[in-house]
């Protein structure tokens, strides 16, 4: 067997692993996983050989199999001009912190006279437990990023005032049904109907009433756990119908009517699932009717046509898995 020449100590590992040389090896569970990288001439030991070797030493697998390992063990030897042989093995971690280098040379020109020696050397420095190697708390893998949000169901009614879209203050309901993922775009639906009594028209009287099917989108601007503030974007349309009366006949007319909105809701919890929501919104209408009576000599006379832009405010319940 060949003497042994003292590269650089391995400072804790070492020390620690002297400590022990006599005892048991470490426990397979609290050791950490190595990684061999072995290279040398032919006519030295190879590395499978080396591995069977330094676990027969320890009494169990040296080296793991797989690639993503705490420490990795790059090992290599070569020929000097005289025929001997000098082997190196440099410990570091998988982030490549260097731990240490050990050096074996040979006094003849056999290769395989540093079997042995480099063996009981890659066993001693392996036989340590992961708490002996601080370099490894620091290189701590980091946590797996937490999962995406999933998306999740919301519903909602209300109530409220609608201003300019009748002929007079009206009353606005809705219920909507959406899905939320982690404060984005939150895309729903809305299904409104609008409605008031009867206003004066002409020599008449008047009642409009609509109804619309909006697709939404409400983004959080601002969350917590227990209140948040999202904006509403919403377009859609529907149908809007007027009954006339006092006139020369009673006629109904129905037309279509296209909007959008944009507003603020602001929502707080009140348990559980349970928010309590108010809002408010502007509307515009770039498709609006007009609802006119025709005179006995056939010309018509405008009733109402609903305002350019509206508003809206309100409140409600709205229920959001958690």
């Amino acid at each position: 067997m060949g003497r042994s020449s003292v590269g650089i100590v391995f400072g804790v590992l070492i020390g620690a692993a002297l400590a022990r040389a006599a005892a048991a090896a470490a426990p397979v569970e609290d050791a950490p996983s190595v990684r061999l990288e072995w290279t040398a001439p032919v006519e030295c030991i190879d590395g499978a050989a080396l591995a069977a070797a330094v676990s027969g030493q320890l009494g169990r697998p040296a080296f793991a199999d797989s690639g993503d390992t705490e420490l990795v063990a790059r090992g290599r030897v070569e020929k000097s001009d005289s025929g001997r042989h000098r082997a190196e093995v440099v410990l570091s971690t998988r982030g490549g912190e260097r731990l240490g280098v050990r050096m074996l040379d040979s006094d003849n020109n056999d290769c395989h006279s540093l079997d042995e020696a480099l063996a009981v050397m890659l066993a001693i420095i392996l036989n340590v437990r992961r708490a002996d190697v601080p370099a490894l708390a620091r290189e701590a893998p980091p946590l797996p990023p937490p999962p995406p949000p999933r998306w999740r169901p919301r519903a909602g009614a209300g109530a409220g005032v609608v201003f300019g879209l009748l002929p007079e203050a009206g009353i606005e309901t809705a219920v909507s049904a959406g899905l939320m993922r982690g404060g984005r775009l939150e895309p729903g639906i809305d299904l409104a109907w609008d409605w008031a009594g009867e206003a004066p028209a002409a020599e008449g009287r008047l009642r409009v009433q609509a109804a619309s099917v909006r697709l939404a989108i409400a983004p959080v601007v601002f969350g917590r756990s227990r209140g948040d503030l999202r904006l509403r974007l919403s377009a859609g349309g529907g149908p809007m119908w007027a009954t006339a009366s006092g006139f020369a006949e009673v006629f109904s007319q129905t037309r279509l009517v296209v909007e959008g909105r944009i507003g603020l809701q602001a929502g707080v919890r009140v348990a559980g699932p349970v928010w309590v929501q108010i809002g408010a919104e502007a509307g515009w209408l770039p498709i609006r009717p007009t609802f006119a009576v025709r005179n006995a000599d056939g010309s018509l006379d405008p009733l109402f046509e609903p305002r350019s832009v509206i508003a809206t405010v309100g409140a409600g319940l709205a229920w959001r898995a958690r």
